[in-house]
């Protein structure tokens, strides 16, 4: 298992960022004061291992490189300067026009942690068993600490509005080709109006 950077947590993957406040002040077009501002990512990791995911079928290895995932946010803080965090983890130079503000955010997957995988499946290299990990064929591969029931109603309520947005669309352009073809005809004043 992994240490993480930021939490120490004990987990099998780690991503962490951080980021820098930045502001400027200019003139727009019309020679009037304007202030921009946001947050720039300085410093951004992400280390694994394989994970193995053990369910009432057996053991099955997971390699998370290629992946989407969905991790537990373990550590989350912002700081100023006088911080000690803030050089301790973070770059020791700041960017152009900071406001010397860092957000230090990490997300792992801790051990003996609960996961939800959907991948392809394959057979290992090294020995006669099953692994899952990145296919450039198969665009789906995700691993995260949230239940399926989660994810599944995200992409069905996707699905949905997908469906809905193409029927519209669909509609739309069958009522504009009779419209256009019935353009001195009472029947395309009927069409449009809904009656």
């Amino acid at each position: 298992p992994l240490n993480s950077y930021l939490a120490a947590a004990c987990c099998v993957y780690y991503s962490y960022r951080v980021e820098e406040h930045w502001q400027r002040t200019g003139m727009d077009a019309k020679g009037r004061p304007k202030t921009e501002s946001g947050w720039k990512t300085v410093v951004r990791e992400t280390i694994s291992v394989p994970i193995y995911l053990k369910d009432n079928t057996g053991l099955i290895r997971v390699l998370p490189e290629g992946a989407k995932v969905h991790a537990d946010t373990v550590f989350k803080k912002e700081c100023r300067r006088d911080d000690a965090l803030y050089y301790a983890k973070g770059p020791d130079k700041a960017i152009g026009n900071s406001t010397h503000r860092r957000r230090f955010i990490e997300e792992a997957i801790p051990l003996h942690k609960m996961i939800y995988v959907v991948g392809q499946a394959r057979e290992r290299r090294d020995v006669v068993a099953a692994e899952i990990a990145q296919n450039k064929n198969v665009p789906l591969f995700l691993i995260s600490t949230r239940e399926e029931k989660h994810h599944s109603d995200r992409y069905r309520l996707w699905y949905r509005l997908w469906w809905t947005l193409g029927l519209i669309v669909t509609l739309g352009g069958i009522a504009l080709y009779y419209a256009q073809s019935l353009s001195s005809s009472p029947i395309a004043g009927l069409l449009f109006t809904g009656v």
